[in-house]
């Protein structure tokens, strides 16, 4: 297997690959929004924030600064997700 692609910041066309979907219908589905946000004194500490509809959701995320949440965090959440429903999804075929 290739080298964790998520434990860095990735383009939008390496993100739709790693998800199996194009990078047209990624764009669709971040018209919402998922910010990410850098310390500039701690370059590998990233924070992100949904929004839908234009309003900060709330996740089901570990940590005290919600509606920020540690990219790892929120990487390794909805990973997790993503991995179910692809089992489910192979399970139908």
């Amino acid at each position: 297997m290739a080298k964790k692609a998520m434990d860095k910041l990735i383009t939008r066309k390496e993100a739709a690959s790693i998800l199996g979907i194009s990078v047209k219908t990624l764009d669709a589905a971040r018209t919402d929004g998922l910010i990410s946000y850098r310390n500039k004194k701690n370059p590998d500490d990233v924070l992100v924030r949904v929004l839908l509809n234009e309003k900060e959701l709330r996740l089901p995320l570990p940590g005290d600064r919600a509606p920020y949440y540690r990219w790892e965090d929120f990487r390794d959440f909805y990973a997790g997700i993503v991995r179910e429903a692809r089992l489910k999804l192979e399970a139908t075929k």
